[in-house]
C-alpha cells in the first residue's frame, strides 16, 4: 500500500516585481531584467529529501513568452518556508526584446521527491504520490500584470 502525504502549499499571494528596467531595441541593460519574490510556504509534506522548483515568465503583450526563470532548491524535514527569488532576463529561443514590452507575468511551482514530480508545470497533482490537505490552500501558480 502506497503511503500519500497531504500538502498545504501557497505561492502566498504577492509576488514582487523588483525590477523592470526600460532599454532601446538596440541594446538590452544588464541582466537580470526582472527579479521577482515569491514567498513559498509547503507543509505537511513527505519527510524525506524534496525539491521544489519556482519558475517564472514573462510576456509580451500578444501572450508571448519573451522570457524565463528558475530558482530550485532542495529541501528535507516535510516543510519549507521561504522567500524565493527568481531572476528573469528578456531572451528566450532567439527572441529578444527589450524589457519594457513585458506587460505580464505567471509564476508556478513544481514538486519533486526522489525520482517522482509531485506536482506537475500545468498545475495539477500526481494523486498517486500526493493527496491535498482537505480545505487547505493551494496556490500553485500566481499571475498578473507588469506596472509601468
Amino acid at each position: 500500500m502506497k503511503m500519500t502525504r497531504k500538502l498545504t502549499a501557497a505561492l502566498l499571494g504577492a509576488v514582487l516585481m523588483v525590477s523592470a528596467t526600460a532599454a532601446s531595441a538596440q541594446r538590452l541593460p544588464p541582466e537580470p531584467h526582472f527579479a521577482f519574490t515569491v514567498p513559498l510556504r509547503l507543509v505537511n509534506l513527505p519527510p524525506g529529501d524534496l525539491t521544489y522548483r519556482v519558475v517564472c515568465m514573462v510576456y509580451d503583450a500578444g501572450g508571448d513568452q519573451m522570457a524565463r526563470g528558475i530558482k530550485q532548491a532542495d529541501f528535507s524535514g516535510g516543510a519549507v518556508d521561504t522567500e524565493v527569488v527568481v531572476n528573469v532576463s528578456v531572451r528566450v529561443d532567439g527572441y529578444i526584446a527589450p524589457p519594457s514590452e513585458a506587460t505580464s507575468y505567471e509564476c508556478l511551482l513544481v514538486l519533486f521527491a526522489g525520482g517522482s514530480q509531485l506536482l506537475y508545470e500545468d498545475h495539477t497533482v500526481n494523486p498517486v504520490n500526493l493527496a491535498l490537505s482537505f480545505g487547505a490552500p493551494f496556490i500553485p501558480v500566481v499571475s498578473g500584470s507588469i506596472p509601468r
